[in-house]
């Protein structure tokens, strides 16, 4: 009985964690892509970037296109590119917001991607 009460409280535990990862997800709603640079991370410009980005030589979002999810992400957001369709993008907020490549934003300082969506 108690094994099942630890994984019960360890299932609810992780759980919460997700959610509350993901409440601390910013949102920007329909964005047009409009540049991409792709290597282990893939960093992508979109029309009308929001205030709590920075921008990294005109890029403005990035990922991790290595893992299962940055894959999938990756994927998503090739097909919006192609098709010409607008993006909902879930980001984790600059650390140097408002800044360029020549005033602190860099790789480790841009908007990471935390989930993509396409209308």
């Amino acid at each position: 009985m108690k094994t099942i009460v630890v994984r019960s409280s360890f299932s609810i535990l992780v759980c919460c964690l997700l959610f509350s990862t993901a409440a601390f997800a910013d949102y920007a709603p329909d964005r047009e892509v409009t540049s991409m640079l792709g290597g282990d991370f893939v960093e992508f410009a979109v029309s009308v970037p929001p205030g709590n980005t920075c921008s990294s030589w005109g890029y403005h979002f990035r990922f991790d296109a290595t893992t299962p999810g940055g894959k999938n992400m990756l994927s998503i957001l090739l097909a919006a590119k192609m098709a010409n369709k607008r993006v909902n993008v879930w980001y984790t907020p600059s650390s140097a917001p408002g800044t360029d490549q020549a005033s602190g934003c860099n790789a480790g300082t841009a908007a990471v991607l935390t989930s993509i969506g396409v209308d």
